[in-house]
């Protein structure tokens, strides 16, 4: 029973050693304890704008601030940021599971590498096509090349009913696809920060993933304990990934978003 102890102690420092590798938003500006999304958004946050090959669309944002100068500048930042890994990322994580009949643990360790060099490019070179300001929340739509030609239309747009692809999963020869989504986010920001990423590692789990099972035996005077442990790995580059549609369900405050790569 003193190993089952030692063991199971061992599992949830793992847990909390990772709970402070997970990546965090710099600077961030947010200044309300708990934000949901607003009930109005672009229209383009919602649904990107289909782009020309060779363009790249980004979608910057942050939520409630107190300088709107300083919340147009965190919103473009995050932005190009997105656009960078849009052209190329390296997706990392270790999904591990450790359960018995008795109880059930998981841990998510997850990143994205982007090159820097692609970041300093499009910064270099792209305009903001459209922007909503407000001391609520910030949106920027930019586009890379600045030349560029793309026009959209400047519409608010509410939520609405929930959208066919969060059930039914787009199915296209030339395309791949995955969905986000979580809740009890206290701020959006964060939330779709971590959506867009899982939506990411969705669509690769369906390409490249190494899967580890291991069963351990435990046994004392008294109980006879079995533990499964199922290892999860991924690490692979993909390019010309987009996260096209997102949604927010109110009611349940749960957030979802839709990845686009090409095969």
């Amino acid at each position: 029973m003193k190993k089952l102890l030692l063991f199971l102690l061992l599992i949830f420092s793992i847990l909390l050693q990772n709970c402070h590798q997970t990546p965090v938003e710099k600077n961030p500006v947010e200044i309300s304890l708990y934000e949901t999304p607003p009930l109005e958004v672009p229209n383009w946050f919602i649904n990107l704008p289909e782009s020309n090959f060779g363009t790249i669309l980004g979608v910057g944002y942050t939520g409630r601030v107190d300088d709107l100068k300083r919340g147009k500048e965190i919103a473009i930042e995050r932005a190009l940021i997105k656009m960078a890994k849009q052209k190329e990322v390296r997706l990392i994580f270790n999904y591990i599971t450790t359960e018995n009949n008795r109880f059930s643990l998981t841990n998510l360790d997850y990143n994205e590498i982007y090159e820097e060099d692609f970041y300093n490019q499009i910064a270099d070179n792209y305009r903001i096509v459209d922007s909503m300001l407000t001391q609520q929340a910030s949106f920027v739509l930019l586009v890379y090349p600045a030349s560029s030609t793309i026009k959209v239309k400047s519409d608010k747009q509410v939520w609405g009913q929930e959208p066919d692809w969060i059930k039914n999963l787009p199915r296209e020869n030339n395309k791949l696809y995955g969905v986000g989504y979580s809740s009890r986010y206290t701020t959006w920001t964060r939330a779709w920060k971590d959506i867009d990423e899982f939506a990411r590692f969705s669509l690769v789990s369906n390409l490249k993933i190494k899967v580890s099972n291991e069963l351990q035996y435990y046994k004392d005077d008294r109980y006879d304990i079995t533990l499964s442990l199922t290892e999860q790995i991924c690490d692979m580059t993909i390019r010309k990934s987009t996260i096209i549609k997102r949604w927010y369900n109110p009611t349940e405050n749960i957030y979802y978003s839709l990845c686009q790569a090409f095969r």
